[in-house]
């Protein structure tokens, strides 16, 4: 494991499996992860320019992340940390790399917030999420809330299908363009248009 300093620094994994952690440092403003050759991470302190890193612990602060559709197989994890973590998800259509729930709970853990807004669905596709799925992202178990944003001209808000994984649903309204949906154990999603 290494550890992240103050500065801008240039840190190279090298072969194996490493992990880069950002425990302690200010709430990152910029990590765009581009694929395993590629991230580059911001906060007051610097710029990081990093490769061969496969996981990785953010700041305790609200860390703004951006990932590739195309690069989620080149990390193991990415953990947001404390504080209220917000994802961008650009590239391919999460149609193309057939991403749904599952492929976000495998990745990421402690983050309260995904936006595709820079993304897309094609044809009749839906994004598969359920209670297990958000429990894992959000890193609260059972019983925490994750918001999703929507770009709803590419994604509508019926296009986030919800499944019961551990609980069911008890309630899913939708008023203007937030559709609130909740799970029996607590767990909440939230679709913002």
């Amino acid at each position: 494991t290494i550890l992240a300093g103050t500065g801008s620094d240039t840190i190279n994994g090298g072969a194996g499996t490493d992990s880069l952690d950002y425990t302690g440092q200010t709430a990152i403003t910029s990590a765009t992860f581009s694929g395993i050759g590629s991230v580059s991470i911001t906060n007051t302190g610097g710029t990081d320019t990093i490769s061969n890193i496969e996981d990785f612990t953010l700041s305790g602060g609200a860390d703004t992340i951006s990932i590739n559709t195309q690069n989620f197989a080149d990390y193991n994890s990415i953990d947001g940390g404390a504080g209220s973590d917000h994802v961008n998800v650009t590239g391919n259509t999460l149609t193309a790399e057939n991403l749904e729930g599952t492929n976000f709970a495998s990745l990421f853990t402690d983050v309260e917030e995904l936006d595709f807004t820079g993304s897309d669905l094609t044809g009749a596709d839906t994004f598969d999420i359920g209670d297990t799925d958000i429990g894992s992202i959000t890193g609260s178990g059972l019983g925490g809330s994750l918001t999703i944003y929507v770009n709803t001209g590419t994604i509508a808000l019926t296009d986030i299908n919800v499944l019961n994984q551990s609980g069911s649903v008890t309630g899913d309204s939708t008023v203007g363009s937030t559709r609130t949906v909740d799970w029996d154990n607590g767990t909440q999603l939230i679709i913002q248009g």
